[in-house]
């Protein structure tokens, strides 16, 4: 993670630093330094009134908040007074007017010290008046036109009551109207500048002033504090690092922090500001100089939870008396939350404690004013109260905690115990903020800021989810000793109902990247941490079934508005979508500009699907200057262009236009020049640019789905737009990772079973984590796709322990598996546990014709074909969490629906998710009677339902085509992976048939052409069906090809190879020949295969084995580029086929004699054929 760096000035030195080095004693009032031009320091009589103080010593300002222990020896050794903030006031020429005066003398009265500069005064005597102060005020009495641009870069706040300068500063893309009034219409005064101001109409004048009414269109990170009655804004503020409403020298955002006055104009007078407008202009000055005070640089406590056991080390500045000891069920080395590859840990009803630390909760150091504590949560249920940490107890308390989906901070000190009875209580009842809406299963980032003093009640709780303020508290004081921090759970603590309760309310779910900052963090940097451990900037479901709006999921509040007449609701892969452009070419969705402008290095997430097989663009931005500011798109269907400020990339990619839906992941590193596409949970393209400092620059109206445009928010290309679906479109600030990508695509976990040693089964998705074999477990038995491992061979101990993160807090969720048994016992395939339920899930066998599945207790089940006859069976079990319907897939077909009545998050605990035994606790005991006896292979889980196209994947079967059609040219895949094909030529449908009832005839002008080679040949592929040649043409005829690379040939005239199935291996072809003509022998099954692990090509003939070659090499299968036929080969019309053809299939893995016998209807010759060979004891 990256922590921000201590502020650097204009310069590049670290404005700490800087200021140490410019601080000089003051000259006697009324003395001003320079003349006209150069900046002049007019300081209050008396600032150092009977003090002697060398030239060298900095000024104390707020010295809770100097970050390290230098600069705080520093502080405490020279002694400084006290002072307020370094003023800059920017004149109207030389000298100052009667208005500017009352400003000198007002901000004197406040302990500021207030140093003048003209604004006619060159960019570089701005620069070092800048250097030299801690925020500006710009008055109505300087001119807009003589400052113009020089302050856009200030690093330091800026206060400004200049409305023709709402431009210049980045607070809207026009300069501001003017409007008399003598009130405003408070929207927020939780903030620091409008704290102790009323709320709604407020008077701030003693007579009708002019108002300045912000116009044109607001910057992305202006918030609004008070507008006029017409709803304008008048009063609002940017924090450092906002974003402004444009871009001035390659900077789209606050370089620190920005005030907006709501009065000016010519005609106003300071005056007549009332005690609620003082309070308002003294709050602004504080808040805006505030900002450029250091941070600390480190946490005084840090801890990762990267550990998997022992204590857990503090890595913040308190160092090994910091270390944490880590107590209970809490299972360490969990998968982390945050984006920096470390692990998490996981709380069950255990904690974290250390006891005692001299400077978090004892001496030296109490009173406490100013701390900020930041983690990351992801809860695994809500309901009730669970403390995720707190320090201190029923007396004196910081704790953040949930009670439902709420999230609350609650503080109090209610004692006078500083030794002297003089310290002031507050927090009777306690203070607290909170937030609602707090889900299972999402991860969250926390800030609670405490921000006071050691002398009066005039500090705030603030406190900050994903990176945004949530709300904040006044009249908050210090906090003075307390009990130990606590992380997990409570102990004695006072709530926000102001009870106090011993109830250790523990914490279920997991907790990472703890700490404990001394000091008060700023918004930019709570909004930089969360934005470098998750950054998720929007999150936009679409699945709204009406409407215009497209909500944000992500908290930023950046909802999108659907234009156009989008099909809404429709069934996606999670859970719905929006689909585009079907019946026009208008269809869009607008989203803030905000979500991506500014950004360097960006993450976009979106599902897809589309049979268009010309140009598709999902997003576009755009800038005035700039149409393709920020632009993906697909320029066809094999490829995909990516555009920067104009320039643009192109990549080949396998073909988008199957119809399937697919899950994509483009990311730009801009400063690192990398670039990269994800296509379903797998690397596509990799990348590269000129690496720059250089950042996105989208304008406001100018980010769209499922459009390009040629100007901001218009200019649409009908020839580009999205004809298609989209589903789950998000997009972060940061290159998120692979096992983040694996997590959106859904793939939790896929363990092929393939090892031949060790204990370890290896995940091969991005997402998860390794499972365990545990006991004796088999390695290396025969499986259905490569290797398998047999269960309880010769024992009842085996299992295999998964990693309860594969399904744990999924909605929605999907379990496949191969297997193979002979036993008629009860046996479980699949349990999941709680510490507090056993039975939260488990998919089990009461007998061999019978799958049942319990959730929560409740059961249901199917009636299945008999497994236990030793033949390969695959499954599918797969529940909707929102609706309860569940489904069972055998073979790649579904078996059956039901609805089950559990629909909740499914909720493991660590340990407790397992293959072949039933747990009547988390991870043990076990019940010997009902283990699985037999092999398991390729098993895989899902955090959502699984595609048709998936379903088909995992059991193999990825084409088939029944010819069932009686008329059309199209000719249906049957197999769910949506692979159909096309008729081209004049074939017909005939009623003679193999399998059904009809076939597809064909008379050596015609062919079915399928727009893809549509397997990638990783563990093998199977190509079979029923043909019936009735003629040859010169060179033979072809059944079934993929590409050029693999397929059958019948009947080749030359050399005697007569039929042969070829393959393409890196250099040549290799062929398995018959030597025999099948032309006018009837129907006939032809099935050939290859096998990726012992590099052998089979060609089976009626069910048997009829010619084999070994192949020198793999074959190459490229998708991209070629396209599967039935009835042709590789484009050329020597090798097209006459007669008929049925029940034509391709497998993405190599069928076994037993899978082809079936299909042929060849049962073999008899005989007896050993499953399984067990050795018992005699008895």
């Amino acid at each position: 993670m990256t922590i921000r760096a201590p502020r650097t000035s204009r310069s590049g030195a670290p404005f700490l630093y800087e200021r140490l080095q410019a601080a000089q004693p003051a000259p006697p009032a009324g003395q001003p330094a320079g003349g006209t031009g150069a900046a002049q320091r007019v300081r209050h009589e008396e600032t150092y009134a009977s003090q002697s103080v060398p030239a060298t010593t900095p000024r104390a300002v707020m010295p809770t908040r100097i970050a390290t222990p230098l600069l705080a020896l520093f502080a405490t050794c020279l002694a400084a007074p006290a002072l307020g903030a370094e003023v800059l006031l920017i004149t109207n020429g030389g000298a100052t007017n009667g208005e500017e005066s009352l400003r000198v003398t007002q901000f004197q009265s406040w302990g500021h010290t207030v140093t003048t500069l003209s604004d006619g005064s060159s960019q570089s005597q701005y620069d070092a008046a800048l250097a030299n102060a801690d925020v500006v005020w710009v008055t109505e009495q300087a001119s807009a036109a003589s400052i113009g641009y020089k302050l856009r870069e200030a690093t330091i706040g800026v206060v400004s009551g200049e409305g023709d300068l709402d431009d210049a500063l980045g607070f809207s893309t026009t300069n501001a109207s003017t409007s008399d009034a003598a009130q405003v219409v408070v929207t927020d005064n939780g903030h620091a500048i409008t704290s102790g101001v009323g709320t709604s109409y407020q008077f701030v004048f003693n007579a009708n002033q002019p108002r300045l009414l912000l116009e044109g269109t607001r910057a992305g990170g202006l918030q609004e504090l008070a507008t006029a009655a017409n709803g304008k804004l008048v009063l609002g503020y940017v924090d450092t690092d906002g974003a402004l409403a444009n871009t001035y020298n390659g900077e789209s955002t606050a370089l620190g922090r920005r005030v907006r006055l709501p009065w000016g104009g010519s005609g106003f007078g300071w005056s007549s500001l009332n005690s609620q407008g003082l309070l308002i202009a003294q709050q602004a000055l504080d808040w805006a100089a505030d900002g450029s005070q250091p941070e600390p640089d480190k946490p005084a406590l840090w801890y990762t939870f990267d550990g998997t056991s022992g204590r857990e080390v503090n890595r913040g500045t308190l160092g090994a008396i910091g270390d944490m000891n880590v107590n209970g069920n809490v299972a360490r080395g969990e998968a982390g939350l945050v984006a920096d590859g470390g692990r998490s840990a996981y709380f069950y009803g255990g904690n974290a404690s250390r006891g005692n630390i001299k400077g978090v909760n004892r001496d030296p150091g109490s009173p406490w004013s100013q701390r900020t504590y930041e983690f990351w949560f992801r809860a695994d249920s809500i309901g009730g109260r669970q403390v995720l940490f707190k320090q201190g107890g029923g007396t004196r308390n910081l704790t953040v905690y949930l009670e439902d989906d709420t999230l609350y901070f609650v503080a109090s000190n209610r004692a006078n115990d500083d030794g002297s009875g003089g310290a002031a209580p507050w927090g009777n009842p306690a203070s607290w903020i909170s937030t609602s809406g707090i889900a299972a299963g999402r991860t969250y980032h926390v800030a609670a800021v405490l921000d006071a003093n050691t002398t009066d009640l005039t500090g705030q709780i603030r406190g900050y989810l994903n990176g945004e303020l949530f709300d904040s508290a006044t009249n908050v004081g210090p906090v003075w000793q307390m009990a130990a921090l606590l992380i997990g759970r409570s102990s004695s603590n006072r709530f926000h109902d102001n009870s106090t309760s011993s109830q250790s309310y523990p914490f279920r779910g997991r907790i990472d990247e703890f700490k404990l900052w001394d000091g008060v963090l700023t918004d930019s940097t709570i909004r930089d941490i969360y934005r470098d451990g998750w950054g998720l900037m929007g999150h936009w479901r679409l699945d709204e079934k009406s409407g215009t709006t497209a909500a944000d999921d992500s908290g930023s509040g950046r909802d999108g508005t659907h234009v156009g007449s989008a099909r809404l609701g429709v069934e996606a892969v999670r859970r719905r979508g929006a689909e585009f452009n079907s019946a026009g070419l208008s269809d869009r969705v607008d989203l803030p500009h905000t979500a991506i402008d500014g950004l360097d290095t960006v993450s976009v997430s979106w599902w897809m699907h589309t049979t268009h097989t010309g140009q598709t663009s999902p997003l576009s931005g755009a800038r005035g200057n700039q149409n393709n500011a920020f632009l993906f798109y697909f320029r066809d269907h094999t490829n995909f262009r990516a555009y920067l400020d104009g320039s643009y990339n192109n990549y080949s990619i396998d073909s988008i236009a199957t119809g399937e839906w697919r899950h994509y992941v483009y990311q730009l590193d801009r400063p690192a020049g990398v670039e990269r596409l994800y296509v379903n949970g797998e690397l596509e393209v990799d990348g590269s640019r000129s690496p720059t400092s250089a950042k996105i620059d989208v304008d406001p109206g100018g980010l769209v789905l499922a459009q390009e445009q040629d100007s901001v928010g218009g200019g649409f290309d009908s020839n580009q737009v999205l004809r298609g679906g989209l589903d789950d479109v998000r997009i972060y600030a940061r290159m998120i990772t692979e096992r983040e990508i694996g997590e959106l695509y859904g793939l939790t976990g896929h363990w092929r079973l393939d090892e031949t040693a060790g204990d370890t089964a290896a995940n091969a998705s991005l997402a998860g984590d390794d499972a365990t074999y545990e006991e004796a477990t088999t390695l290396s038995a025969e499986g259905a796709r490569g290797t398998a491992v047999t269960l309880n061979e010769s024992g009842t101990n085996d299992y295999v322990d998964l990693p309860h993160t594969a399904l744990d807090n999924a909605e929605s969720w999907a379990f496949a598996w191969w297997m193979r048994t002979v036993d008629d016992s009860v046996q479980t395939v699949l349990s999941g546990a709680r510490q507090s339920n056993t039975n939260v899930l488990t998919i089990d066998l009461p007998d061999p014709e019978e799958l049942r599945i319990t959730l929560n207790n409740t059961r249901r089940s199917w009636a299945i074909p008999a497994v236990n006859n030793g033949v390969w069976r695959q499954f599918v079990v797969m529940h909707d969490g929102e609706t309860g319907d569940t489904w069972l897939y055998a073979n790649g077909q579904l078996l059956g629906t039901l609805v089950h009545p559990v629909t909740q998050l499914l909720t493991l605990d660590h340990g407790g998710l397992l293959i072949g035994q039933e747990q009547d606790r988390v991870g043990g005991r076990f019940d010997r009677r009902v283990v699985l006896l037999g092999d398991l292979d390729d098993v895989r889980t899902y955090n959502r339902l699984m595609t048709p196209a998936e379903v088909a994947d995992h059991y193999g079967l990825v084409g088939w085509w029944r010819m069932e059609e009686t008329g059309g040219t199209f000719v249906e895949d049957s197999s769910g992976a949506g692979n159909h094909g096309t008729i081209l030529g004049s074939a017909t449908w005939a009623s003679d048939s193999k399998e059904g009832a009809g076939s597809l005839s064909l008379d050596g002008s015609d062919y079915v052409e399928i727009p893809s080679v549509i397997v990638d040949g990783q563990d093998g592929v199977t190509v079979a069906g029923w043909a019936q040649l009735t003629d040859t043409s010169r060179y033979g005829a072809a059944p079934i090809n993929l590409g050029n690379y693999f397929g059958i040939l019948l009947d080749y005239p030359y050399r005697d190879y007569g039929s042969f199935s070829y393959a393409r291996s890196a250099t040549r072809y290799e062929l398995a020949t018959t030597g025999t003509m099948y032309e006018d022998s009837g129907w006939r099954h032809f099935a050939a295969v290859y096998n990726a692990s012992t590099l052998m090509s089979d060609l089976y003939v009626d069910g048997t084995l009829r010619a084999s070659v070994p192949l020198t090499s793999p074959i190459p299968f490229d998708s991209a580029q070629d396209t599967t036929t039935l009835g042709e080969f590789y484009s050329s019309s020597y090798y097209r086929f006459i007669g008929e053809l049925d029940d034509m299939r391709v497998y993405n893995r190599p069928l076994t004699l037993d899978e082809i016998r079936q299909l042929s209807g060849n049962n073999g010759s008899g005989g007896v054929r050993i499953v399984r060979w067990i050795e018992v004891a005699n008895p």
